[in-house]
């Protein structure tokens, strides 16, 4: 069964993030289904994924008044090329299929600021620094993260987590709320 993990270096150097859920590891045939939807553009398959994410994060979901659901935002110039944020879709497709407390999904919560490189090119020690401050927190949605209210990061791979955590860190910036990542497949280290 899926878990919210911290690693023992998220102990050591507490980061933004309250926890992420993994719904599977990063394996065929897990990771044809997210190279189909980023890379073929098959959006059909995001609800189906979706009923993934949301089985595992209704096994570990905290108690909240209210949940805002968002996807780990594109730069406008990645959003033009590729014409959808896969992130986004699965988000959109969890709030149809979730039945745990009030939901909302939002689609421009966070913003990409800017856009070096896609992670997936990088090396690992590379990937914390590639997005630091990459993300900002919208101002028009600020209003909507009060008191009882917790946000969940949906993206489609987890890697590091450095992307994730750079989100929180934008959101956390401005208010001090729950924030978890959800992804679809978590990637795993060499090592464990």
């Amino acid at each position: 069964m899926p878990h919210v993990e911290i690693c023992g270096d998220c102990l050591r150097h507490p980061r933004a993030l309250a926890g992420v859920v993994a719904a599977v590891d990063y394996a065929f045939p897990w990771s044809r289904w997210v190279i189909d939807l980023k890379s073929e553009q098959h959006i059909a398959l995001a609800s189906t994924m979706a009923h993934f994410l949301v089985a595992a994060w209704q096994g570990q979901a905290p108690e909240m008044r209210q949940w805002l659901w968002t996807g780990v935002p594109l730069h406008a110039a990645k959003l033009r090329e590729r014409g959808f944020n896969q992130a986004w879709e699965l988000a959109k497709q969890c709030q149809r299929h979730i039945h745990v407390g009030e939901v909302q999904a939002i689609p421009n919560l966070l913003e990409r600021t800017r856009w070096d490189a896609d992670q997936h090119s990088l090396p690992h020690q590379r990937r914390q620094s590639a997005v630091a401050d990459a993300f900002r927190l919208n101002p028009q949605r600020q209003e909507l993260l009060r008191a009882g209210t917790g946000v969940v990061i949906v993206d489609d791979v987890m890697t590091t987590g450095a992307t994730l955590n750079a989100c929180a860190s934008a959101i956390r910036q401005h208010v001090d709320v729950p924030i978890y990542g959800l992804v679809f497949a978590r990637t795993r280290s060499k090592s464990g």
